[in-house]
């Protein structure tokens, strides 16, 4: 294993449930995340964190989906780990 491995999660619906209790579990083990969510709101714990960025996204379009998430996976510091948990 790599030992300079940063990791930055990508999560997708972490508005409720199971993909904010992913969410909640990796920013407690100083993992950034970049979550979704497509109408429901972020919760004000995700919202107040600092390693947290709420995207909103349809993810039921690939249109939607590519300009929504296309400068994130283009950016700098791309996500490295993708927890798909929309349903």
């Amino acid at each position: 294993m790599n030992d300079d491995f940063d990791p930055i999660a990508f999560v997708t619906g972490v508005s409720r449930g199971i993909g904010r209790s992913i969410a909640e579990k990796l920013l407690a083990s100083n993992i950034p995340v970049i979550g979704t969510a497509h109408k429901s709101p972020f919760s004000a714990e995700l919202e107040n964190e600092s390693h947290f960025e709420g995207v909103r996204v349809d993810l039921s379009t690939e249109k939607s989906f590519r300009e929504s998430l296309k400068k994130i996976f283009q950016g700098e510091s791309p996500p490295n780990v993708i927890v798909h948990n929309a349903g």
